[in-house]
C-alpha cells in the first residue's frame, strides 16, 4: 500500500522526476531511503530516480534489501543500503556519512519508519540537511492510534509515538526548516499483530527545504 501512495502521489510530492515517459531524456535524481527496511520504497520509485542511497539500523534488513536488489538485477551503483543512523542525538555520525554522496539529495523519504523514532523534529532536521534547496522529504506513517492499539511483541518496544496530526507534522517541518508542507490521508491500513487485527489510518506528508 505505501508503494501504491506513492506511485499515485508523483506529481503530488512535486518533484522532477528521473524520466516519466519512456524516451523522455533522463534527469540525475538522488533518493535517500531512510530507515529503507527491506526495499519497498527503493523499488516503488526506483523507475523514476537515478540512483537509491539506503540507512537502515538493522544489519538484517540491510542485507535483505541488498539482496533483493541484486535478485532484481539492480546494480549497487544505482541501489544500495548500508548500516547507520542519522538521527539520534546519542549516536555520532560516522566519517563516512559526511562525505559529498551522502548531500544534496533530491528526495528523502520515511515508510512508516517515523513513529519508532526517538527525535522525530531532530530526524526532520537530520534529513533536512541532507537534501539539496528545495529538495523533498516525504514521511509516510500513521493518524494518532493510541497506545492501547500497540502490538505486544518485541516490535511495540521500539514505537516511541503512537502517530502522528497534521498540525503536529507541519510543526514537526516548520521547526525544521521547512516549508509547502501537504499532508494527505491516504486511507485504512490492516494490520495482523499478535493480539490480533488492527486498522490505523496512514497518511503521506511532504515538505521543501527552504
Amino acid at each position: 500500500m505505501i508503494s501504491d501512495a506513492l506511485r499515485e502521489r508523483k506529481d503530488w510530492i512535486g518533484i522532477e522526476w528521473a524520466s516519466l515517459s519512456e524516451g523522455e531524456v533522463k534527469r540525475d535524481v538522488k533518493l535517500l531511503d531512510y530507515a529503507s527496511g527491506t526495499g519497498n520504497i527503493t523499488q516503488a520509485l526506483l523507475p523514476y530516480v537515478t540512483t537509491v542511497k539506503g540507512i537502515d539500523l538493522s544489519e538484517k534488513m540491510v542485507e535483505e534489501y541488498n539482496r533483493a536488489a541484486s535478485t532484481s538485477g539492480i546494480p549497487p551503483e544505482q541501489a544500495l543500503s548500508v548500516v547507520g543512523d542519522l538521527c539520534s542525538a546519542s549516536t555520532d555520525i560516522p566519517d563516512h556519512f559526511r562525505k559529498p554522496e551522502w548531500y544534496s539529495f533530491d528526495l528523502a523519504v520515511i515508510g512508516l519508519g517515523f513513529h519508532h523514532f526517538e527525535d522525530p523534529g531532530l530526524a526532520v532536521q537530520r534529513l533536512s540537511e541532507r537534501l539539496r534547496k528545495g529538495g523533498v522529504l516525504v514521511i509516510v506513517d500513521f493518524l494518532p492510534f493510541g497506545s492501547e492499539e500497540r502490538d505486544m511483541g518485541e516490535v511495540a518496544k521500539t514505537i516511541k509515538h503512537d502517530g502522528f496530526t497534521r498540525e503536529g507534522m507541519e510543526r514537526l517541518f516548520g521547526d525544521g526548516g521547512m516549508g509547502a508542507v501537504k499532508f494527505d490521508v491516504v486511507g485504512d491500513v490492516t494490520m495482523e499483530l499478535k493480539k490480533g487485527t488492527v486498522v490505523r489510518k496512514m497518511f503521506v506528508a511532504r515538505a521543501e527545504k527552504l
